[in-house]
């Protein structure tokens, strides 16, 4: 059993691993206005794709008094900030975006992970008691629970007794699986084997639950 004070050396050497130097810019005022206003009348004539970088920065404040920190905090997070308000309500393009935001999280969540994904990756691929994406949703508690087939497969192709296990799971996103897979998972390993740990051979578990 690891104490704190170990527990912390690895988050803190894991942590060094995966950290990346970002530089940013700011943006002139002028440049942050001229972009709004193209936004804008994208949006209105419905020729603006909300999934697109210029409308995830677009910014709503009308008439900032300094454009440029908006865009710096539009840079410094994903969260839905600077998109103004039309009296109490919020504004046509921030609620097309958040309604665009909606349907896409729904989508993700009937959406599969691909198999050929998975074999891309070299992940061994094994599932929990659940059969299809329909018994998934309705029954997270077998979701929690591997398949007899699972268990024999890992016992004779993982790494035993390890110090980290890492599980890869499909999770209710599937896109945030495939998208940041490569940005966390090997720079994770890299830090744990760093820190001298035993890592188990990582693993995808399709139709995989977790318990809050």
């Amino acid at each position: 059993m690891m104490d704190q004070k170990q527990i912390e050396e690895i988050v803190r050497s894991v942590m060094a691993s995966m950290g990346q130097p970002q530089t940013t810019t700011q943006a002139p005022e002028a440049t942050v206005a001229k972009c709004a206003s193209q936004c804008e009348v994208a949006a209105e004539s419905c020729t603006l794709d909300l999934g697109s970088p210029e409308a995830k920065g677009w910014i709503g404040v009308q008439q900032p008094h300094r454009a440029e920190v908006l865009a710096e905090l539009k840079r410094s997070t994903a969260a839905r900030v600077c998109t103004g308000r039309a009296g109490p309500r919020p504004r046509t393009l921030a609620l097309l975006r958040f309604l665009a935001d909606h349907s896409r999280s729904k989508d993700t969540v009937l959406k599969e992970v691909p198999e050929e994904w998975v074999k891309t990756q070299g992940l061994l691929e094994v599932r929990s008691e659940i059969s299809d994406k329909n018994l998934y949703l309705t029954r997270p508690d077998m979701g929690r629970r591997l398949s007899p087939e699972a268990i024999e497969a890992l016992k004779a192709q993982c790494v035993a007794n390890p110090d980290v296990q890492v599980v890869v799971s499909d999770g209710l996103s599937t896109d945030a699986i495939t998208v940041n897979y490569e940005e966390i998972l090997p720079p994770l390993l890299s830090g744990l084997k760093q820190a001298g740990l035993k890592v188990g051979t990582p693993f995808f578990v399709r139709y995989g639950r977790v318990k809050n």
